[in-house]
């Protein structure tokens, strides 16, 4: 309900910065966010029989094929939007350091590698859990902790909040008054980074610890949390990326967003890696602007800012 009640307040403004855009790949990373809590309600559904026999939401992927043969199609798409999912997710706040901490390839190759380990054990791990692996693979996979996965993501989370937060208080060490500190990309990026970290690693971490309580291992309460980590990481890191470009809109003087002409505006568009960058980028800091008046702050149907 959380998450869906989400898309309701945020829907007007995906259209307006997304759906109606010149397609990047920030664009791209956003769906793959927003749209990973549909593996949840593929799997319930089939796993209720609520969705037809016949159905191959694959077919027209990936040609028919033994190895696909030994699991219902419905439940193979919700895998794989939950690994494409989780790779978005890693993606944007892997790029987030990489671009803040001034685009250092050190920075990047880290990031990167810990992404693609994760990534290689997400997929291993659904492959598994459909009986889709091949023996070899199977074998491989039964010697790895089944927490592993939920403990490298953990640990992908806590080093990107880590290093973009300390970069970020270090940006800030500026004079003026805290109201244009807030006005900066800077603060927004670790803003929303807090808010990001804080929220999904209740969840990453409670899945993480619960398998290791024999009293809770295998109850409902631990299956959910599990469940939940992909949708809610997606929910926050799509808000993210809606908060950048709304911020990026704000700061070449945009007028409020009216639902009565929701494509005049004219947004130049720019590079994902560059959106960031600007936090890094005195050039691009609005306390170099004159600050954006109250009335030009977009504002949402209930009248209070975006940002």
């Amino acid at each position: 309900a959380l998450l869906y009640y989400d898309y309701a307040l945020t829907w007007t403004r995906e259209v307006q910065f997304f759906w109606i855009r010149k397609p990047t790949l920030s664009t791209l990373l956003y769906f793959c966010c927003r749209y990973a809590l549909a593996a949840n309600v593929i799997y319930t559904l089939a796993n209720a029989n609520k969705l037809p026999a016949y159905l191959r939401p694959l077919a027209f992927i990936i040609p028919t094929h033994r190895l696909f043969s030994s699991c219902d199609a419905a439940y193979q798409i919700s895998a794989a939007l939950s690994v494409v999912g989780r790779f978005a997710i890693l993606a944007v706040w892997g790029l987030r350091a990489y671009a803040v901490l001034d685009r250092n390839r050190w920075i990047l190759i880290f990031f990167s590698s810990l992404a693609l380990t994760v990534l290689v054990i997400s997929i291993v791990s659904e492959l598994a859990r459909l009986s889709l692996t091949t023996e070899n693979i199977l074998l491989i996979f039964s010697v790895v902790p089944p927490e592993l996965l939920a403990a490298m993501t953990t640990a992908y989370e806590v080093l990107s909040a880590l290093v973009t937060t300390v970069k970020g208080c270090s940006d800030l060490r500026v004079d003026g008054k805290w109201r244009s500190k807030e006005r900066r990309l800077t603060y927004l990026i670790m803003k929303q980074g807090l808010l990001y970290y804080g929220f999904v690693s209740l969840f990453s971490i409670t899945a993480l610890v619960l398998p290791n309580i024999k009293s809770l291992n295998g109850t409902f309460f631990e299956r959910l949390m599990g469940a939940l980590t992909i949708p809610v990481s997606g929910m926050m890191t799509a808000r993210f990326l809606i908060h950048l470009r709304v911020w990026d809109y704000a700061r070449i003087g945009g007028s409020s967003l009216q639902a009565t002409n929701p494509i005049a505006f004219n947004l130049s568009e720019s590079d994902f890696l560059d959106d960031f960058s600007r936090a890094s980028n005195p050039l691009n800091d609005p306390l170099l602007y004159p600050e954006l008046e109250d009335s030009s702050t977009p504002k949402g149907v209930d009248g209070l800012p975006l940002v």
